[in-house]
């Protein structure tokens, strides 16, 4: 990629409405549930599977300047680029302690209805000025709703 691709290039990843700058690590997670029931006699009974919610952990930096050019916030359709990390890490906070359901979009998947579970931040001397997170989200379903429909057809 040559460099005027990298200036111009639109961030795929969005956490709710804050894109961060640099996605080191995603981590996808989706698990079925497959309840099992002790019989006397022989192997236990499976006789019922449900989804767990997902859940995705992401590495992500922010840097702590603004945008390189004047109109790279208007690319990326955020305002966060002329944030500290120390207002970046608030967004970041006000968005869990919102407990309001967002859209993560990651390299691989769209997810929709996801809260931010645990939000980890390092400060080392490498990451002084920057905002280095580890943010684990996950996907908030409300009883009575099912992405999938039921196979059992109502009498």
């Amino acid at each position: 990629m040559d460099i005027l691709s990298t200036l111009f290039h639109q961030q795929s990843r969005k956490i709710g409405m804050i894109v961060p700058c640099v996605v080191i690590s995603e981590k996808h997670t989706d698990m079925l549930e497959i309840t099992e029931h002790p019989v006397e006699v022989g192997a236990a009974v499976a006789d019922h599977a449900y989804k767990k919610p997902s859940e995705v952990v992401m590495e992500v930096g922010f840097a702590g300047g603004g945008a390189l050019l004047d109109f790279a916030s208007n690319l990326t359709a955020t305002s966060l680029l002329g944030l500290s990390p120390q207002q970046t890490y608030q967004e970041l906070l006000d968005l869990q302690e919102s407990r309001i359901p967002f859209d993560v979009v990651t390299g691989k998947r769209l997810y929709s209805n996801m809260l931010i579970r645990a939000l980890e931040v390092t400060t080392d001397k490498t990451t002084e000025n920057v905002l280095s997170a580890v943010l684990t989200l996950r996907e908030s379903l409300s009883p009575g709703h099912s992405r999938f429909p039921s196979r059992i057809k109502p009498t």
